[in-house]
C-alpha cells in the first residue's frame, strides 16, 4: 500500500498569492501529514434533475417508463480517504490532532503520493492528479520532488472509536478538488 499526504499549504487558493499563513494558524503547523494504509475513494458526480412531471405516470409498457432527466451541473471531484488509527502506536496518537484540524483551518490542502517514476505511476491518486510542484512550491513546502498533486477543501473529518476495541479508531476524510491554478512562486 502506498501513503498518501496530506499537507496545509497556508495560502487561501493555489495561485499561492498573498502572504502565507503563520504555521500555528495551519493544521499540524503545515507539515505534512503522511497516512499510512489508507484507501483512497475519488468520486465524480452530476447534479440531476430527476423530478417526474406532474401527472405523468408511466404505464411500463412504453419503451422508456421513466421520466427524463437534465443535467443541471457537475461537482466538483471529491474524495473520502478511510483509515485505522491504532491508539496504542505514538505515531498514531499524534495524527489525531492534525487530522481534526483539517476541515478547520481556511486554507486550501495539498494531496499527493510523495513518489514518481514507476511506483508513483501504479497509483490512483497519481494518475488523477493534473499539477506537478513547481521549483518554488518545493522550497515554500518542504518537497524533495515535483510531485503530481491535487489542490483539495476538507469538508470533514470523521472518528469512530468502538469500545469493543479500545485502541483502534476508524477515520474518513472528505473532501473536494479545486480548480488546478498557476502558482506565483
Amino acid at each position: 500500500m502506498a501513503d498518501i499526504i496530506i499537507q496545509d499549504s497556508g495560502f487561501l487558493n493555489p495561485t499561492n498569492t498573498g502572504t502565507k499563513a503563520s504555521s500555528g494558524d495551519m493544521a499540524n503547523s503545515g507539515n505534512a501529514i503522511t497516512l499510512c494504509g489508507v484507501s483512497f475513494v475519488p468520486f465524480s458526480r452530476a447534479n440531476l434533475d430527476n423530478s417526474p412531471r406532474i401527472g405523468v405516470y408511466a404505464t411500463g409498457t412504453e419503451v422508456s417508463s421513466g421520466s427524463e432527466i437534465h443535467l443541471g451541473s457537475v461537482e466538483n471531484m471529491g474524495f473520502v480517504i478511510n483509515g485505522v488509527l491504532d491508539l496504542s502506536v505514538t505515531a498514531h496518537q499524534n495524527l489525531v490532532v492534525p487530522l481534526n484540524q483539517l476541515p478547520r483551518t481556511k486554507w486550501y490542502k495539498l494531496l499527493y503520493f510523495d513518489s514518481v517514476g514507476s511506483d508513483a505511476n501504479n497509483q490512483l491518486l497519481y494518475q488523477l492528479s493534473d499539477d506537478t510542484f513547481t521549483a518554488g512550491e518545493q522550497t515554500s513546502f518542504s518537497l524533495s520532488a515535483a510531485y503530481k498533486h491535487l489542490h483539495v477543501f476538507i469538508s470533514e473529518v470523521n472518528f469512530n472509536h468502538s469500545t469493543a476495541v479500545t485502541n483502534k479508531v476508524t477515520f474518513s476524510i472528505r473532501g473536494f478538488v479545486t480548480k488546478k491554478e498557476t502558482s506565483t512562486i
